[in-house]
């Protein structure tokens, strides 16, 4: 089995991500990697040749930038220590209603059945 993380690391080390943002997508594109080579060789390819081609793939210029796309939608929030304020309660509390009101206007409740 191909060692994935290596080389996605090597590709990834010029965008001087922060560790934990670099880690998970070394994780991603790792699991895609291994993916992609067991793919290949269901389909009849040797270890050998599957991994040249998921590694030349990995390799073209384009070929991360297509990979990465998808992941940067995610997001990986800081850690909040145990106690510290996360936000102000006025501020959460207006997006809250906000939202709510947004959901009744969308869809707006039933009437409670006779009883």
């Amino acid at each position: 089995m191909p060692e994935w993380t290596r080389l996605v690391r090597a590709r990834l080390s010029a965008l001087r991500l922060d560790a934990a943002r670099e880690s998970e997508i070394v994780e991603e594109l790792s699991q895609h990697l291994e993916e992609e080579h067991e793919t290949l060789r269901r389909e009849g390819l040797g270890d050998a040749d599957a991994q040249a081609r998921v590694t030349n793939e990995l390799l073209t210029p384009e070929a991360l930038a297509a990979w990465m796309r998808p992941l940067r939608q995610s997001h990986v929030p800081p850690p909040v220590a145990a106690g510290a304020p996360r936000g102000s309660l006025w501020r959460d509390l207006a997006q809250d209603l906000r939202y709510a009101f947004g959901m009744l206007r969308r869809q707006p409740g039933s009437p409670p059945a006779p009883s």
